[in-house]
């Protein structure tokens, strides 16, 4: 599926290539994004580096969302299916870890 983009700021590649810092630093500033093309073909995004971490914490915050909204949706099932110990983590159910009453989580 392609999406048209239209009148995005773009950077060649052979000009990429040959940009300065502190030109490349301008044009990060000016836009959020930046198109690597080659031959009109877009290659890749630049994103400066607080715009890709916005991106990234957006992400982490739907995906909590979600993951939120499951455990929810489970905690509020009318027939719930449980699982077994070992149904759940297979060989490391036999393990017979001892507990130890003086280690400072009791």
């Amino acid at each position: 599926m392609h999406r048209k983009i239209i009148a995005r700021p773009d950077i060649k590649i052979t000009e990429l290539k040959s940009s300065s810092t502190k030109d490349f630093k301008k044009s990060l500033n000016e836009h959020a994004e930046l198109y690597v093309t080659d031959q009109q073909e877009a290659l890749g995004i630049i994103l400066s580096l607080n715009h890709y971490n916005e991106l990234m914490d957006q992400m982490q915050h739907l995906k909590d969302l979600l993951y939120n909204q499951e455990i929810k949706h489970r905690i509020n099932e009318k027939n719930p299916k449980f699982y077994s110990d070992e149904e759940v983590r297979g060989d490391l159910s036999k393990d017979e870890s001892s507990i130890d009453p003086n280690d400072g989580w009791e």
